[in-house]
């Protein structure tokens, strides 16, 4: 029996993670409610993100964007990586 396939995890920029939620599958509504729980969290200590690195940043950036208003969203450097070598074999 399988509960769930997915981790969502939060870092910041050293690596301490901010949130996690195990999910079932990757849809954005899955960690919705996370996320907007960590904006509270961030505002409440005055803490603005101005960048947010994650490995679907194609389909996710207008869903991320309208939780972290003037936020940018790029792809992972880790899956921006397998895209060139892929690409280039």
């Amino acid at each position: 029996m399988k509960l769930y396939d997915t981790l969502f995890i939060v870092l910041n920029e050293e690596g301490n993670v901010l949130s996690w939620k195990l999910c079932k599958g990757s849809k954005f509504s899955s960690i919705k409610n996370v996320l907007q729980l960590l904006k509270g969290r961030l505002d409440n200590q005055g803490q603005k993100p101005t960048i947010f690195f994650v490995d679907n940043c194609c389909s996710w950036r207008d869903k991320l964007m309208d939780i972290f208003l003037n936020m940018t969203v790029k792809l992972d450097p880790f899956h921006a990586t397998q895209r060139v070598i892929k690409k280039n074999t």
